[in-house]
């Protein structure tokens, strides 16, 4: 495995408070790195005391060693610092997009009482990453607008059965290889392109796979099966 290094700029004689920062910041940087290359165990104490990396420290470690058995525990243990920081956070989970490379994202999900969206501050620990706010069961506009326009319509009786038998023959295993599955169901409508804010909804039955957030994948998973394991669904 081949070491990553961290360029340092000179700043001799500069004692501004900026600069003491810069410097903390970049012993900081070292620290993690060298911890995240050939110390895993001592990833947990630096982050305990809350040092992280920033967005950058992090791209560049995702770069060198993927999501390794390293820096899984790295962001791990971020999510966990995350989640103590935010006292309306109920969970937090981090995540990366397919396209790569792409720094990681921690999706937060924050609890709601009585309909009441509680807003979250963010941390300036965090301030430098990528942050997805959800709420506990409260939909997304995805499915607000499939149930407003398309929630009358039901699953024709000769595709039921069909649908059913293919989830009965794989939701099992999906839940356990994906952390952030909650529901698998038959649907009548397929909705498509809203990641690319193009959504379109077609008449098609088609199997529903609930997630968090739509386009992430957790770190340590794998993307959702495609349309071969699932029949053409």
């Amino acid at each position: 495995m081949a070491a990553m290094t961290i360029q340092e700029t000179s700043t001799t004689g500069d004692d501004s408070p900026a600069n003491k920062k810069r410097k903390i910041d970049l012993q900081n940087d070292v620290e993690i790195l060298e911890a995240i290359q050939s110390n895993v165990e001592k990833i947990k104490d630096i982050i305990n005391k809350r040092w992280i990396p920033n967005q950058s420290v992090m791209l560049a470690a995702v770069k060198q060693y993927g999501y390794s058995k390293s820096v899984q525990m790295t962001l791990h243990e971020m999510s966990k610092l995350l989640r103590s920081e935010i006292s309306e956070a109920v969970g937090v989970c981090c995540g990366y997009k397919p396209e790569e490379p792409q720094p990681p994202v921690f999706v937060v999900t924050l609890k709601t009482k009585k309909g009441i969206l509680k807003k979250a501050v963010i941390p300036e620990l965090f301030i430098d990453y990528s942050i997805i706010i959800q709420y506990k069961y409260v939909p997304n506009d995805e499915e607000r607008s499939i149930v407003d326009q398309h929630g009358n319509k039901s699953v024709r009786s000769e595709d039921v059965a069909r649908l059913n038998n293919c989830i009965a023959t794989h939701s099992e295993s999906l839940m356990k290889e994906h952390s952030n599955l909650s529901i698998t169901r038959a649907c009548p409508v397929k909705s498509r392109g809203y990641l690319r804010n193009q959504m379109d909804v077609i008449e098609k039955p088609c199997i529903v796979l609930y997630v968090p957030v739509k386009g992430i994948i957790p770190v340590g998973k794998k993307g959702v099966p495609n349309r071969n394991r699932w029949n053409n669904y």
